[in-house]
């Protein structure tokens, strides 16, 4: 029936088909699966809750379904809120990597500032009352709870007049203010604060801390950051670390204070040499977080509705066994063909570490939307095995620092972030920076994602090929098995695709996926022949 050279051709075409449906239903399946499995839950139905439930793990205050969500902070927020700057010449004595009990080993040189004293009224309840200032030894944030006086109303927020309190609270922090014209009032120095301690949530829910890093990107904070501060969630703060800007940035975060008093800064100067300065801003900012559980996002994203920390921590509030949570981010839509490929090239890889997630195969993230546990920082002495590359500190440090069976994904649409749309050259390092960092990611996922890009392409041309060869040369029985096949593989991509689109809030590229199947194992071809002939100190921090 068959030539032997048509014998060879469908056996060559058939193992890279075969090898795309393995990967596309056992490997890029795992969102659906993990959707359907959670969809069960959603559609119970649930009894209104009125009252107040204790647990094994703590009080958790559930409401009515019908009643409106309110907006609530971290009671500790206000007094601690301060801002430091690392001046020149202590950058390299930061203990980066060090947990709080070894911080009286080095010791640097910081200017702390206190917030403007025209503060909303709630803030200024919120403040311990006066007492002797304790004596607190040099260094960050060092150990002296023995000394220190502790408010128990500051701590636990009871006071006599806490309703009134939130009432005002709530009336000053509407969902999105604008920001206020007013003059700023000159930040002055004083004593050095004492050592952050861990928030205990009075919520039962786990304490967040959002980290963020901005460097002259005043206007992307104005129009993103009002989204993060206005979140569901009982208990979380936002930590902004202003890495060296010499924009609007300082400005921008004293108005934003001034509304939010759960919004805390931190400032680093341009001082650090073979250090990357996005870790030791990062650094810096998980040393003041006040929660156990890190959220990371970045200035140019914005979460999908104010649902965000609580879909991130909802493995954590199910009381799975859990160190990372690793998220979703999407881009901005927008018309064109470019964008197209840049949003289906996005869904793609991160759908691959959502999917690896799942199957507890962990390997990496995207610090635009990512969760963790502050101890593991820490103990894994944070960034020090990569400080001299200027990425890596999301997807290195989870590849070597998370445990993967306790690695979880977060698949639900409101637990999405959307990333403003890149230009060119932003995207251009984001991609090449990916690649160079993946050399340094030791684990067998890395290779086999890289083997399933490589048969894609090869089983596109090969399809290609073998068509037009069965149309020249009359070979039609091959070229009917070829289409079919290239038929129930594309059968399975479009349910694949649906289910995942639908799992994450992603826009629709079903009427595209014929095209993108196509195009996108040559997009990825493109960038690592960019990446093969660009200068690798880009990605080095090598500065003298």
């Amino acid at each position: 029936m068959f030539t032997k050279t048509e014998y060879l051709l469908l056996g060559i075409i058939g193992f890279l088909w075969l090898l795309q449906i393995i990967y596309l239903f056992v490997f890029y399946n795992a969102v659906n699966r993990a959707s359907r499995h959670n969809l069960p839950n959603k559609e119970k139905p649930r009894p209104p809750r009125q009252e107040r439930k204790k647990s094994k793990q703590g009080t958790k205050r559930v409401e009515d379904k019908n009643e409106e969500p309110e907006i609530k902070v971290m009671a500790e927020a206000p007094s601690k809120d301060y801002d430091e700057t690392v001046f020149h010449g202590t950058a390299r004595q930061l203990s980066f990597f060090d947990n709080e009990e070894d911080d009286e080993e080095e010791q640097e040189t910081i200017t702390v500032e206190t917030p403007s004293p025209e503060q909303p009224s709630f803030m200024k309840e919120a403040e311990p009352a006066a007492q002797p200032e304790p004596q607190v030894a040099p260094g960050l944030w060092e150990e002296n709870t023995k000394e220190m006086p502790v408010n128990d109303t500051a701590r636990n927020g009871f006071s006599e007049g806490k309703e009134e309190t939130e009432e005002k609270a709530a009336d000053d922090m509407p969902a999105r203010k604008p920001i206020s014209a007013e003059p700023l009032t000159p930040r002055k120095a004083t004593e050095e604060p004492p050592r952050v301690q861990l928030m205990e949530s009075t919520s039962g829910l786990p304490t967040l801390s959002v980290v963020i890093v901005t460097s002259n990107q005043d206007y992307l904070l104005q129009r993103n950051l009002p989204s993060i501060l206005t979140q569901d969630y009982p208990d979380y703060e936002v930590i902004v670390v202003n890495d060296n800007s010499n924009d609007d940035t300082s400005d921008v975060l004293e108005r934003f204070k001034q509304q939010y008093p759960h919004l805390r800064t931190t400032f680093t100067s341009d001082s650090a040499r073979r250090i990357s300065h996005k870790k030791l801003a990062l650094t810096l900012g998980i040393k003041a977080a006040a929660g156990e559980w890190l959220v990371f996002t970045e200035p140019d994203c914005h979460p999908v509705s104010n649902q965000w920390l609580r879909q991130m921590a909802a493995p954590i509030i199910e009381g799975k066994p859990v160190d990372a949570v690793v998220g979703y981010t999407t881009i901005d839509k927008s018309e064109g063909f470019i964008p197209l490929l840049r949003q289906a090239d996005n869904m793609l890889r991160g759908v691959r570490a959502l999917c690896a997630a799942l199957l507890h195969k962990g390997y990496m993230a995207y610090g635009t939307n990512l969760l963790y546990r502050r101890s593991l920082f820490f103990e894994h002495k944070g960034y020090s095995a990569h400080l001299d590359l200027e990425r890596g500190e999301d997807d290195i440090f989870v590849a070597e620092n998370i445990s993967k069976p306790l690695i979880r994904a977060a698949i639900h649409p409101s637990a999405t972030v959307v990333l403003d749309t890149p230009d060119s050259h932003s995207w251009m390092l984001e991609k090449t920076g990916r690649i160079f960092t993946r050399r340094f990611i030791r684990a067998v996922l890395p290779l086999l994602l890289t083997l399933e890009t490589v048969t894609r392409a090869l089983y596109a041309v090969g399809s290609l090929v073998i068509a037009i060869l069965s149309a020249v040369k009359g070979w039609w029985a091959l070229l009917g098995i070829v289409v079919l096949l290239w038929l129930l593989r594309l059968a399975g991509q479009f349910y694949v695709l649906k289910g995942t689109q639908q799992a994450l809030g992603e826009r629709n590229f079903v009427p595209f996926l014929p095209l993108l199947d196509f195009l996108l194992p040559f997009v990825s071809l493109y960038w690592l022949i960019r990446y093969a002939f660009s200068s690798k100190t880009t990605y080095q921090r090598k500065q003298l």
